[in-house]
């Protein structure tokens, strides 16, 4: 029994420690680009005083560390959440622990429905003035077996990428007039696992559906997204990437 709960608090310990890692990796990737000349090591102790940024997915896992850090640099957060009371329960956590502690604001976001997504930009753009950093961060794992949205949509491909490609465009307009800003997407290496795309069939109408085709697909489409918007966004003073916790 003694040896058990060494394993289970090893395990505990690693994730916990792996959590922290990704997450401090997500500023690093903020902050350093809003300062090109500092090291990284500088880059941890940035403040993101009199910026704007929104994240999705930021009450869970990498994404809710993220919200730590970004908060006790000061920044004004959005939080967009399917589940608004739980992450109004923990912004309120966020806001006691958390020194130095920015401003936060939680907004019903479901990525899976593009009617949510436009609502939630709709939000957005008539609240605030600029938009320093997006950070497209929340994932939903696949199902066992397919599932298909009110809207048509394979669910996976639609939490994953889908709403988050809209919600990206949906928003650019307000990033374009903000000095600097930035998209940073969360991939999973789960991409490195598809061998081979069918684009005229990304939502498995007639592909066989997978729990590992279904999650690899969505996040190769965020990569090849994120490479492809780059170029676009960089017209603009845009700087887009993607990065993997």
């Amino acid at each position: 029994p003694s040896m058990s709960r060494t394993v289970l608090l090893s395990r505990e310990l690693k994730c916990t420690v792996l959590l922290m890692l990704g997450s401090l990796l997500l500023v690093v990737v903020v902050a350093k680009f809003f300062n090109s000349q500092v090291t990284i090591c500088k880059n941890l102790t940035t403040r993101f005083d009199g910026k704007t940024i929104v994240i999705t997915g930021g009450t869970k896992g990498v994404g809710f560390e993220a919200s730590r850090q970004f908060l006790s640099r000061g920044c004004r957060l959005v939080i967009g959440d399917p589940d608004p009371d739980h992450a109004r329960q923990v912004a309120d956590v966020l806001q006691k622990d958390v020194a130095g502690c920015g401003s936060v604001v939680v907004l019903q976001l479901d990525l899976s429905c593009m009617s949510s997504v436009r609502k939630f930009a709709d939000k957005i753009l008539r609240t605030e003035k600029s938009l320093d950093v997006l950070v497209l961060n929340a994932c939903v794992p696949a199902s066992r077996t397919k599932q298909t949205t009110a809207e048509g949509f394979e669910r996976t491909m639609a939490a994953n990428y889908l709403g988050h490609f809209l919600l990206t465009n949906l928003l650019f307009g307000l990033m374009k007039v903000t000095s600097n800003s930035r998209v940073v997407v969360t991939v999973s290496q789960l991409y490195s696992l598809l061998r081979n795309i069918n684009p005229t069939d990304l939502l498995f109408k007639d592909e066989r559906y997978t729990v590992i085709r279904a999650n690899a697909l969505s996040q190769v489409c965020l990569v090849l997204f994120t490479r492809h918007f780059a170029i676009l966004a960089s017209r603009y003073g845009v700087l887009v990437n993607c990065f993997s916790p």
